[in-house]
């Protein structure tokens, strides 16, 4: 479907060390071939211990910037820190509301 505004949080639940995790929203326009991020979309989450869990983000969007929902969407997940973090989980909520 389409959405007027869309609201993105990533979440954070668990992780061995300090990690930043990032959901990207895509869009496409040409079924699935090729995916374009979208500028601003893209909450992160930066634990900076396990004692900082659960650790979130939220990004909203609306007007000119969710005008790109009109076409297919997807959230990518990217996850950075030492080469050691181990255990990361991680939800993302995503939702899209038209007027």
């Amino acid at each position: 479907g389409c959405a007027d505004e869309i609201v993105l949080q990533t979440i954070v639940l668990s992780t061995s060390s300090a990690v930043s995790v990032m959901a990207q929203f895509q869009t496409t326009n040409d079924g699935g071939r090729h995916w374009t991020d979208v500028t601003g979309l893209n909450p992160t989450a930066s634990p900076t211990s396990t004692s900082d869990l659960p650790k979130s983000a939220l990004v909203k969007a609306t007007g000119a910037l969710a005008s790109p929902f009109a076409k297919q969407g997807r959230v990518k997940v990217v996850a950075s820190g030492a080469a050691t973090v181990t255990g990361i989980k991680v939800k993302v909520i995503a939702c899209g509301r038209s007027r």
